[in-house]
C-alpha cells in the first residue's frame, strides 16, 4: 500500500502527540479532565458574598468569594457559553459570563453593562438581567455560543470607546483592552482604577452611568468604533475567533481567552505533514507564526482559521493550541515547535480515506484525507506496515519509544490495523490501539 502507508505514518505522528498529552492528564482524553474558570468580583473595592453559574444545559453551581474578590468555578463537565452571578454580602448583584469552561472571567459593572447591552438587543429577549440569568438555556444554548461571542465583543468595543479618557487616564489602551478576561487586583490601578472613577447602576431592564461624584456621564450605544479589537474578534471586524469542539472529544478543549492567544503569539518551527502525487503524506520542515488576534502564517502564507481551541490540560510541553482551517491544521506547542497538516493533496489521488482511531478503548475524532488512492490488495494493504513493524518515534514530539503493528487485515475498502505504542520518554506507558482505514 506504498500510496496510503504514508498516511497511516502521518495520522501515527498525531497519535503520538495525543497520547503523550493524555499520559500527562492532558489532551484528547476527557473522563478525567477537572476544569475551572476563576475571576475577581469586584466595584473598586473588593467584594464579598457568592458566585453561581448556569452553563449553556441548565446545569447550576457556586462557590463563595475568597479574599479580594478572587473566586474559582468548577466547571467540570460543563459547557459554555455560561452565565456567571455575584451576589455580594452588601445584597448588590453584578453578572458576567464565560465563553469557555477555563480562564479567567471577572465579574464587575462592566461586564453586567456589556451583557445588559448584549440582551437589549436580543429580539423577544428577557426584560432584564435577573430574567436573563433565570432563562439563560433559553437564549444561550451550545449552538449560540458563536452569535454570543460576537455580541458581547462589540458590546466591550462600545464600553471602551465611552469609557476611553477613563481607561487611557489608568494606562490601559481602550481599543485593545478585555476588561472580561484580563486578571486584576483590586488595588486601585489599572481596570479597578477606572471601576472607582464611574458608577454604574442597573433596573428595570435599563442602567444609568455616573462619575464618582453623580454627575452623570454620556453613553453612546451607537459610538464609532472602528479600530476596536476586543480579545482579537469584535468590535473592529477582527472576526470571531470560536472553537469547534464537535472535532474533539467532550469538554478535551475549551475556546480560547485573549490572554491564551497572546500566550501563543509568536514564530514557531515544525513538520508539516501534506500529500504527494500518489496520496502518500510526507513530512516537510515548515515554519508559522501566529498573532494574538489568531492569524496563522504557515510556511509565509496566511490561514483563515475554521475552529481555534486551546487543550484543557498541559502536556510535557505545555498546553496545545489547536489552530484548523479549510485545508488543514496545525497544533502549536508550548516550546515553540509545531506539527501541522495539508489534507488537499496537489494530484493523482482518486478517492477519500476516513481514519478512525481508538486508543486505550477511547475513540477519538474521525480523521477525512481527500485523495487518497484505495489499495489493490490485503497484500498491497499492509505491505509496508508488516515490513518494518517497529519504527522509531523520536520525530514525533521528542519521544522516545516504538510503535509495533500486532495485525493488519484488509477486505477491499475497510481496513483494520491493531498496534501498540510503547514509549519510553518523556513518559513511560505501553498504549493498545486500532486504526480502522475506510476508503471512499
Amino acid at each position: 500500500m506504498q500510496a496510503n502507508f504514508g498516511s497511516l505514518q502521518w495520522w501515527l505522528s498525531m497519535l503520538v502527540a495525543m497520547v503523550l498529552l493524555a499520559g500527562c492528564g492532558g489532551g484528547g482524553g476527557g473522563g478525567g479532565t477537572t476544569t475551572a474558570i476563576s475571576g475577581t468580583a469586584a466595584t473598586g473595592a473588593a467584594l464579598a458574598g457568592t458566585v453561581d453559574l448556569i452553563d449553556a444545559n441548565g446545569v447550576a453551581r457556586s462557590a463563595s468569594i475568597s479574599a479580594n474578590g478572587a473566586f474559582s468555578l468548577d466547571t467540570t463537565g460543563l459547557s459554555a457559553p455560561i452565565v456567571l452571578r455575584v451576589t455580594s454580602s452588601g445584597g448588590g448583584i453584578l453578572y458576567s459570563w464565560a465563553d469557555a469552561v477555563t480562564g479567567v472571567f471577572n465579574i464587575t459593572p462592566l461586564t453586567t453593562l456589556a451583557l445588559e447591552l448584549m440582551r437589549a438587543n436580543l429580539p423577544g429577549g428577557p426584560a432584564d438581567l435577573a430574567a436573563l440569568f433565570a432563562d439563560w438555556t433559553s437564549v444561550a444554548g451550545p449552538t449560540q455560543l458563536s452569535s454570543l461571542q460576537a455580541a458581547l465583543l462589540e458590546a466591550q468595543a462600545i464600553i471602551n470607546a465611552n469609557l476611553s479618557s477613563q481607561l487611557q487616564a489608568m494606562g490601559l489602551t481602550a481599543t485593545t483592552y478585555d476588561f472580561l478576561r484580563t486578571a486584576f487586583t483590586p488595588n486601585g490601578s489599572g481596570i479597578d482604577g477606572v471601576l472607582d472613577l464611574i458608577h454604574l447602576s442597573f433596573g428595570n431592564g435599563s442602567f444609568s452611568l455616573t462619575d464618582a461624584g453623580g454627575t452623570p456621564l454620556t453613553f453612546d450605544i451607537t459610538i464609532d468604533i472602528s479600530g476596536y479589537n476586543i480579545g482579537g474578534g469584535g468590535g473592529g471586524g477582527g472576526g470571531t475567533l470560536t472553537c469547534d469542539t464537535s472535532l474533539f472529544q467532550a469538554n478535551s478543549v475549551h475556546q480560547a481567552t485573549a490572554q491564551e492567544l497572546a500566550s501563543f503569539a509568536g514564530n514557531y518551527t515544525g513538520e508539516i505533514y501534506s500529500p504527494d502525487n500518489t496520496g502518500n503524506y510526507v513530512a516537510s520542515n515548515g515554519t508559522a507564526s501566529f498573532s494574538s488576534a489568531g492569524v496563522l502564517t504557515l510556511n509565509g502564507q496566511a490561514k483563515t482559521a475554521t475552529s481555534i481551541c486551546v487543550d484543557n490540560a498541559a502536556g510535557p510541553y505545555g498546553v496545545v493550541l489547536y489552530v484548523h482551517f479549510a485545508d488543514g491544521h496545525v497544533d502549536l506547542f508550548g516550546n515553540q515547535t509545531f506539527s501541522g497538516a495539508i489534507d488537499t493533496p496537489s494530484g493523482g489521488g482518486t478517492g477519500s480515506l476516513t481514519l478512525t482511531v481508538t486508543i486505550s478503548g477511547v475513540a477519538a475524532a474521525n480523521v477525512n484525507i481527500d485523495g487518497v488512492t484505495k489499495p489493490a490488495s490485503q497484500a498491497d494493504f499492509c505491505a509496508d506496515m508488516t515490513s518494518d513493524s517497529t519504527t522509531s518515534l523520536n520525530h514525533a514530539l521528542g519521544a522516545v519509544g516504538t510503535f509495533t503493528i500486532d495485525s493488519c487485515t484488509f477486505d477491499g475498502s475497510v481496513g483494520n490495523v491493531s498496534a501498540t505504542l510503547a514509549v519510553t520518554s518523556p513518559v513511560s506507558m505501553n498504549v493498545p490501539y486500532t486504526v480502522v482505514y475506510t476508503y471512499n
